[in-house]
């Protein structure tokens, strides 16, 4: 489950409730630990990604980082996923790969 704030400022500035919450499917639960990881300096833990969503998961992720590796957006040492300096530049474009990839998570 993520929550969020509402983008209606007037609501939340009146101390109204305004939370939104929404529950994830397992497959965009995957998603997200791509790109939020991503986010991070520390990148993404690939063998705890594994753990959580499954090696088929995993295994149809690192051909996206393949891909995105191949054009200097992600570096990867086997254990680790992360940003490069080209890859934060275009960071929005990474995290696209990473959605819709069409796996079912176990």
């Amino acid at each position: 489950m993520r929550s969020t704030t509402s983008d209606d400022l007037g609501a939340f500035l009146e101390g109204r409730d305004v939370t939104e919450t929404e529950w994830l499917t397992p497959e965009r639960q995957h998603e997200e630990a791509w790109f939020l990881g991503l986010r991070m300096n520390a990148g993404v833990d690939v063998a705890a990604v594994e753990r959580e969503f499954g090696r088929v998961a995993v295994g149809r992720a690192m051909e996206v980082v393949g891909r995105l590796k191949v054009d200097g957006l992600l570096s990867s040492d086997g254990k680790t996923v992360r940003l490069t300096a080209q890859g934060r530049l275009l960071s929005n474009f990474v995290f696209e790969e990473f959605l819709g990839m069409e796996v079912l998570t176990a």
